[in-house]
């Protein structure tokens, strides 16, 4: 599913504190099976010292998180660690915040999957 962020969609990730615009157009996967919805996925980068991560976020149908892992990191191999993510596993969508004293590469790994999150939330939640 593309998604083209309607202007009704940006001012409701803005409400989050998430910025998006209509550039920053996404695709979000929804695995099926017996032709029905199970889930979601999407990729979405981030950003640490001027080094570029990506991080795919899964739910179930009901948009609860459940797993989240940093690809294509390139050399910043430390976006990886599976404990920068941990504490969003179970979550839905609707909840996830980053926390506010987060500091280098945990802030960016946090402000990725609330992106990504937001992403979830304003496109398939009306």
């Amino acid at each position: 599913m593309d998604a083209i962020f309607t202007d009704k969609e940006i001012a409701r990730a803005a409400q989050r504190g998430v910025v998006l615009t209509a550039d920053d157009e996404n695709t979000i996967y929804v695995p099926v099976q017996d032709r029905r919805p199970i889930g979601t996925a999407i990729i979405v980068p981030g950003q640490y010292e001027g080094q570029q991560f990506f991080v795919v976020v899964s739910t179930d149908r009901q948009l609860v998180i459940t797993d989240i892992q940093a690809i294509d990191a390139g050399p910043l191999d430390a976006a990886r660690d599976d404990q920068l993510y941990a504490a969003f596993r179970g979550q839905s969508v609707e909840a996830v915040q980053a926390a506010a004293n987060a500091e280098g590469l945990a802030s960016a790994a946090q402000r990725a999957v609330l992106r990504a999150a937001t992403m979830l939330q304003v496109r398939l939640k009306p």
